[in-house]
């Protein structure tokens, strides 16, 4: 009899002891914060994406052209004008 309580006590204990240590499961990994893959797309705020940088710069750039194509043809119709 002592045998039998013996050997189940055994495998009871030789059970439970790998249940306890996978219990609390892996450990979580703390969150990286060297910034190694910045992706500038994942910031909120649309004006500060890259394409929306580009965008604007493209537009300050067509309009600075669109400013002096005007200003060109004021200075030729003043001087189709004084002719």
């Amino acid at each position: 009899m002592k045998f039998f309580t013996l050997l189940f006590l055994s495998l009871f204990l030789m059970v439970q002891v790998p249940a306890n240590a996978q219990e609390g499961g892996r450990k979580k990994k703390p969150w990286k914060k060297s910034g190694s893959s910045y992706n500038p797309y994942l910031e909120k705020k649309a004006k500060n994406k890259p394409s929306a940088r580009m965008a604007r710069a493209d537009k300050k750039e067509l309009h600075k052209q669109k400013k002096a194509a005007r200003k060109q043809m004021r200075r030729s119709k003043r001087r189709l004008n004084k002719r």
